[in-house]
């Protein structure tokens, strides 16, 4: 393979894939490092050769075919691999192409051909990139589009028609039938409404039984509530000084007194209400 020089490519400059498969030559004799028998020797030599002569005669995917098996089986074959990079690159598969230029640097960094090699991996690579923003960029635009689509495809504003191969396409429809689906989805609102009546009416019932309930227990928890729970903090007080009183063995005069006053007080019935003074 001759020599492609070390001109740095641009990422505006377009690669002529022909002007560099023509840059290979046909082989008379494998290489020494590729290891094969006499027969397999000469079988790779007419298949490689074979594939180089289809891939300049326009039948690049029979050669890809070919190139794709040689190196499979031999995958030392550096000129195998680097043409077969070379076609995946003019097929538009760059990342393929980069990762096959790649490999054949690795096995032979120091060959005569390995500028041309890094050319084309460089080449390829920049391509891979720009194919990558163009499709980042047009999933970007058609996530943009989609709701406003799908909008005017809901309001019939777009239609799908068909076009001269038969298959569907998407098209603004005439100001007739935007004006008929208007129309048709005005009806359509008002017998959505009046049909709702009677669920809307089950719900303000609904809500107000809930005000309601909520109201009372408002009215329970911060007035009645209270009340109960203070009398029970009384009669709670009261038998603990009934306890204290009649459980403790008191000598002087004055606590008997008070008990005698406390019974004659209190009774079971009256028991919540608040001490009378003597």
């Amino acid at each position: 393979m001759k020599d492609a020089g070390s001109r740095a490519k641009s990422k505006r400059d377009e690669v002529d894939w022909d002007a560099i498969k023509a840059r290979f030559l046909p082989m008379d004799t494998l290489p020494n490092d590729l290891i094969a028998s006499r027969t397999e020797g000469e079988r790779a030599l007419a298949a490689f050769n074979r594939a180089l002569e289809q891939s300049k005669t326009g039948n690049s995917d029979v050669a890809m075919i070919v190139l794709g098996k040689l190196t499979s089986r031999w995958p030392t074959f550096l000129a195998a691999s680097t043409l077969y990079g070379v076609l995946l690159a003019e097929a538009r598969r760059y990342a393929e192409a980069e990762q096959r230029f790649e490999q054949v640097l690795l096995q032979a960094p120091d060959s005569e051909d390995a500028r041309t090699i890094e050319y084309c991996r460089m080449a390829v690579r920049e391509e891979r990139i720009r194919e990558e923003a163009r499709d980042r960029s047009r999933k970007i635009k058609e996530q943009k589009l989609m709701p406003v689509r799908a909008r005017m495809a809901r309001s019939g504003i777009l239609q799908k028609a068909a076009d001269d191969t038969g298959a569907g396409r998407t098209q603004m429809a005439s100001r007739r039938e935007q004006e008929n689906v208007l129309k048709m989805g005005d009806d359509d609102a008002k017998m959505t409404a009046h049909e709702r009546r009677p669920f809307t009416r089950a719900i303000r019932v609904l809500a107000i039984s809930v005000i309601v309930v909520a109201i009372l227990f408002l009215v329970f928890y911060f007035a009645i509530r209270p009340s109960i729970l203070a009398g029970e903090q009384r009669r709670q007080r009261l038998e603990w000084l009934e306890h204290q009183l009649t459980s403790e063995e008191l000598e002087e005069s004055t606590a008997r007194e008070i008990l005698e006053q406390y019974r004659r007080a209190f009774s079971l019935d009256d028991a919540l209400q608040p001490l009378t003074k003597k």
